[in-house]
């Protein structure tokens, strides 16, 4: 039972991973799509941000790397299907 009558019965409140500030390394590399090995691999390169405290992970920091990294990708698609059709049609 609470301490306090006018409390519910549980004490924490769930809040949507998506709607956190910090991540663990779990969490983030799910939020990415990513597997934890290849997202401490993009960490390691400097693709994604370093942890705070060695544990937890900015979400919007990697919602930005995410982002720029996937907007590359983009870029880099755009570049090569543009490159495809202009060799095809000189």
């Amino acid at each position: 039972m609470s301490n306090f009558p006018h409390q519910p019965e549980y004490s924490k409140i769930l809040v949507d991973v998506k709607d956190r500030i910090f991540w663990t390394k779990k969490e983030a590399s799910s939020m990415c799509g990513l597997s934890s090995k290849k997202f401490g691999d993009w960490v390691r390169e400097g693709k994604l941000p370093q942890p705070f405290h060695g544990k937890y992970y900015s979400a919007h920091d990697v919602r930005q790397a995410s982002m720029r990294i996937n907007a590359r990708k983009s870029q880099d698609a755009s570049k090569a299907a543009y490159d495809v059709w202009s060799a095809a049609n000189g």
